[in-house]
């Protein structure tokens, strides 16, 4: 038994349990426009790989029960997904507050026309997630 075991032992219960789920964070998939050096999940303009509907449905059913208190789309590009749009609108339709993950460099993409007005109006909360500012480690 580790030491982490041990501990829980001592305190005389039969392990740990959560209390609920604060956030539920949703890998939309590995395709972004950018092909970074330090990306952890290797994501570039050459992945294909995205969430499909079926398993966003299956997310909505979850994020339904647990209630979480913040869904936070990420990726690659989120904003690549093609379901993007009814996704958000699945989870706000459930008052369910959403954070994206974007480089900011995606909502200039062909196909990207209006995503602001659109995050805008489902309270869709932005936050950053930039390349790195050195040119070495960006391409």
């Amino acid at each position: 038994m580790n030491p982490f075991e041990e501990q829980i032992r001592e305190t005389g219960k039969e392990g740990l349990f959560s209390r609920g789920i604060d956030i539920i964070q949703v890998n939309l998939g590995l395709r972004c426009n950018l092909a970074c050096s330090h990306c952890h999940l290797g994501a570039g303009p050459d992945r294909k790989e995205n969430m499909g509907w079926g398993t966003m449905e299956k997310i909505l059913d979850i994020a339904d029960q647990v209630r979480p208190v913040l869904v936070d789309l990420t990726g690659g590009s989120p904003e690549l997904n093609p379901h993007l749009k009814d996704f958000i609108k699945a989870l706000s339709g459930k008052d369910l507050c959403v954070q994206l993950r974007t480089n900011l460099t995606a909502l200039a993409e062909p196909g990207s026309e209006g995503l602001m007005e659109f995050f805008r109006d489902h309270g869709v909360r932005l936050t950053g997630s930039l390349p790195c500012y050195l040119e070495e480690n960006v391409r």
